[in-house]
């Protein structure tokens, strides 16, 4: 069978986000006397990435799934090494490059931690954001109000969005 060709007797064991996961389960796999196969593997090295859109996809014989899912799980779901993953944002990453693909993991959907919101953020990282977003919001003013000569709608949408940007890093002050 050649690279990247499934037939009907294999099947999905497992949707994983990287490339260096699934080539990492295929070895587990095969020590445990399963054959697996990585049908995206020859696109994605093709294409120099990490891993395709979806998911890596490993593949098992049907005859297999059950064993293969069981040693896939237990390899897996490892806690993490305190000393490799510490806890805090970095955990929050590893979680979520775990499961994204994983259905119903998460209530509403897989969100990515850097578009969760505020409220994971500790009041230090609060205080930074909301300086930078003040920061950002005025040299935007000034370059904004100092290009343009007249009035126009160009004008008004940027002077909108950077008053936008600067309630949103003052509400962050705030709320240290």
């Amino acid at each position: 069978m050649g690279a990247g060709v499934v037939s009907d007797d294999w099947v999905d064991a497992r949707v994983v986000p990287y490339l260096h996961d699934a080539v990492r389960l295929r070895t587990r796999l095969a020590d445990s006397g399963i054959a697996a196969q990585l049908p995206d593997e020859a696109a994605v090295t093709a294409a120099g990435s990490l891993g395709a859109a979806a998911g890596m996809r490993i593949v098992v014989r049907a005859a297999d799934l059950e064993r293969a899912r069981n040693i896939i799980d237990e390899a897996w779901d490892v806690p993490p090494d305190p000393a490799v993953h510490p806890e805090g944002p970095l955990a929050t990453y590893v979680e979520w490059s775990r499961h994204q693909y994983d259905p119903g993991h998460y209530l509403g959907g897989t969100i990515e931690p850097h578009l969760r919101g505020a409220d994971r953020l500790g009041p230090r990282a609060r205080f930074a954001a909301g300086v930078l977003l003040l920061a950002q919001s005025a040299i935007g003013m000034v370059v904004v109000l100092g290009w343009w000569q007249d009035l126009s709608w160009e004008l008004a949408l940027s002077v909108a969005v950077q008053t936008v940007m600067a309630a949103a890093g003052w509400r962050l002050l705030a709320r240290r």
